[in-house]
């Protein structure tokens, strides 16, 4: 007999009425922000600013090569890809709108995520424990240096005569 998995998604709401917005990652260069804003916000800003809402992304980062860029949204849109192209690197974001003054009036801020790296990681040193020791007690193995000087050719697991020979 097989089963009715159809789902009721009329009981699912299209807005939360909060204002808040989110901020993830998608990969090293692109982020990903939702956000929602309450009707009485949106009231606001549509007599002072006309429906010219914006995204502020703000690039974190203790050197001066840290700022920020606007990326204008649609506000029903409620999320946005966005191309950041920094990998390793701090952001953040604010939804908001701009004044026709071009002033930016942040309505809400994101948290703050880091973008992972683009490359292998430096560190070269891969651990090995044997899962069938008789004692139960773990024996970690660490592997010898790579001659290459990339340093990222490790693998890490469990080899396969580590596996079938329980001596």
């Amino acid at each position: 007999m097989l089963l009715d998995h159809t789902i009721d998604k009329s009981w699912i709401p299209y807005r939360y009425g909060d204002t808040k917005i989110t901020l993830m990652i998608k990969d090293p260069y692109w982020l990903y922000a939702y956000w929602d804003i309450k009707d009485d916000t949106q009231h606001h800003a549509y007599i002072m600013a006309d429906h010219r809402w914006a995204l502020r992304v703000n690039h974190i980062s203790p050197c001066a090569s840290s700022g920020s860029f606007f990326i204008e949204v649609g506000l029903a849109t409620g999320n946005w890809y966005v191309y950041v192209n920094r990998p390793d690197s701090d952001f953040s974001a604010e939804i908001g709108f701009i004044l026709p003054s071009s002033l930016f009036v942040s309505v809400a801020q994101s948290n703050v995520i880091h973008t992972p790296r683009d490359r292998a990681s430096d560190i070269y040193n891969a651990y090995y424990m044997n899962i069938f020791s008789t004692q139960y007690q773990p024996m970690i193995y660490q592997a010898p240096q790579p001659q290459s000087s990339r340093g990222s050719e490790s693998y890490f697991g469990i080899s396969s005569q580590n596996i079938f020979n329980r001596s």
